[in-house]
Parts: structure tokens; sequence; C-alpha cells
């Protein structure tokens, strides 16, 4: 499946891809920017801030995985409110996807954000 979507920058082509994110889960759609290399992450982030649409997809995209994964998989902290990011905020994930995908650009963007998303919630349960 490929869409096209306009976008300030032009054309940009997102396509999406069956996986099978753990071996006991039916395979699942990854639409967007989840399913690009690791490498092609680390590539947009050495472009300046606001200098180029493709950090920008990749962020958004990071935000949104977290946001659903907040609405769907969360249980709600002391607080009383849903936030995997509560021991940090976006630019610590996106310094945790960093390192992840510079030690293995071949990864998908998909495998960074789980990874993180494991690690946090991880932590939160370890420190209930």
């Amino acid at each position: 499946m490929i869409a096209l979507l306009l976008t300030a920058g032009g054309l940009s082509v997102q396509a999406a891809q069956s996986v099978r994110p753990r071996s006991t889960d039916a395979p699942m759609m990854v639409y967007g920017a989840g399913r690009l290399s690791c490498g092609a992450w680390s590539a947009s982030r050495k472009q300046p801030e606001g200098s180029d649409i493709r950090r920008h997809q990749f962020e958004s995209w990071v935000a949104g995985f977290v946001t659903a994964y907040n609405w769907r998989g969360q249980e709600p902290g002391a607080n009383g409110v849903r936030d995997v990011l509560a021991s940090t905020d976006m630019d610590g994930a996106f310094g945790f996807i960093d390192k992840y995908c510079a030690d293995d650009p071949l990864k998908t963007m998909l495998s960074a954000v789980i990874a993180l998303v494991a690690q946090l919630d991880g932590e939160k349960r370890v420190g209930r």
C-alpha cells in the first residue's frame, strides 16, 4: 500500500509494511516513518531543526507512536495520567533513538520506538 501526501516541502511517499512485532502476535501494519531505517533517521537528525521535512516526519511519527502507546497500552501513573515518558521528555526520547539507531542503522524506526517504550515502561513498572 502506498499513500501520497502533499506537504509544504513537496511530495512525500509513505508506504505501509506488514510486520510481526512479537513471535506470538498476529502481523500488524506499520505506516509512515516506522518502516524506514534507523540510518534514514540518523541522516535526518544531522540536518538543522526546521530545515528538513523528513526530520519533522520522523519526530512526529515518534510522538504519535508514544501517544498511541499511552492511549492503548499504559496504566495511569501515580498522578492518574498515562505517560510512558513521565521520567523524560521528547528530547530524551529522541536521544534514546539517536543512540539506538547509531548502534544499528539497519534496524527500523518501529524497532527503535518499541525499544524506547519497552525500556521506559519497564522502568515505570520497576518503580511501582
